[in-house]
This record gives C-alpha cells, sequence and structure tokens, in this order.
C-alpha cells in the first residue's frame, strides 16, 4: 500500500507551479480556484472567487471512498 508520502510525492510530478509574477494571469485565467485551507483559515481572507474544501475533508472523501472521483468542467 502506498503511503502519504508516496501520494504526496506522486501528486508533486503532476502540478505545474506558477511563478510569483504570472500568478495573477494564472489566477484570472483559471478554471476552478480551490482552497484547501480550513474554513477558518479560508473566512480570514481568501482569493475571490475561490472554492473552499479543506484538504482534510478531500483526504477524508477520496480515502474512504475510493470509487468517487471529480470531474470539473469549465
Amino acid at each position: 500500500m502506498k503511503t502519504a508520502h508516496d501520494l504526496v510525492e506522486a501528486a508533486r510530478k503532476e502540478i505545474q507551479e506558477v511563478p510569483l509574477d504570472q500568478a495573477e494571469d494564472a489566477i484570472k485565467n483559471a478554471d476552478l480556484l480551490l482552497d484547501v485551507r480550513d474554513a477558518d483559515e479560508y473566512r480570514a481572507g481568501h482569493i475571490p472567487g475561490a472554492v473552499n474544501i479543506s484538504r482534510g475533508l478531500l483526504e477524508f472523501k477520496f480515502t474512504n471512498d475510493p470509487v468517487s472521483y471529480t470531474h470539473l468542467r469549465a
């Protein structure tokens, strides 16, 4: 079974980091801005239009329901 570390390393290979000087354009052009912080952090301040689903909730959902998946479409 894969460990959390294995999963993080695999995810990092799929993540495209955006340099700070390109962040504003990336945000404007994003189909979805997902803020994975806890709700209290989100309420304290977030990017307008961002959707908040905490990382813990995502991890719980995908760990306990392996047949679930998310399909996001613009």
